[in-house]
């Protein structure tokens, strides 16, 4: 569990690739992360009860969080498996893709990443994380102050502004 919270709680956004399974601690490692793109072949499912066992690492709350209650439990009930077009309409997973454009596809979405401003990535994320805990208004509240500290403090905001006058692409350090 220890491992799953430092991984949720890394300052970038996280991404998890599937291709082939992710059942039992494979989903529950794949949940802690923050976009799941998956192969069209993937399968997911949480098979502890088909063993005898519960989840350990925390998969009760964090599949309940992504796909709901009731599709939480009949998942960990039944030990069935998830295709990924089902993993996708129960937001599961955030995209899937043909097996072989999986590489391919990873590479563009993570280049695209890669260009942005990493200060801003790192405050996104922490707005993300918050608001999922916060009360509606504080979770806007604590937007706003840290928008305010962000934008007074950091040379990214200012270089994103001027390139987007100058009419070019920001080069964030």
């Amino acid at each position: 569990n220890q491992v799953f919270f430092q991984i949720e709680k890394l300052p970038i956004p996280t991404l998890c690739i599937v291709q082939g399974f992710a059942l039992a601690g494979g989903l529950e490692l794949m949940l802690c992360c923050d976009l799941v793109i998956a192969a069209k072949s993937a399968q997911f499912g949480d098979q502890h009860i088909n063993f005898g066992l519960i989840p350990g690492g925390g998969s009760s709350k964090r599949l309940a969080e992504r796909i709901g209650k009731q599709q939480a439990l009949e998942l960990m009930i039944s030990g069935r498996w998830m295709d990924s077009y089902e993993a996708l309409q129960n937001r599961l997973v955030y995209k899937t893709v043909d097996d072989e454009e999986l590489k391919d596809f990873v590479e563009e979405f993570t280049d695209n990443i890669k260009s942005k401003s990493r200060a801003s990535l790192r405050n996104i994320k922490t707005l993300i994380n918050h608001s999922n805990y916060a009360a509606r208004d504080n979770a806007i509240a604590f937007e706003n102050n840290l928008f305010i500290k962000y934008v007074s403090s950091h040379e990214d905001p200012l270089e994103g502004l001027n390139a987007f006058s100058e009419k070019r692409r920001p080069n964030f350090n």
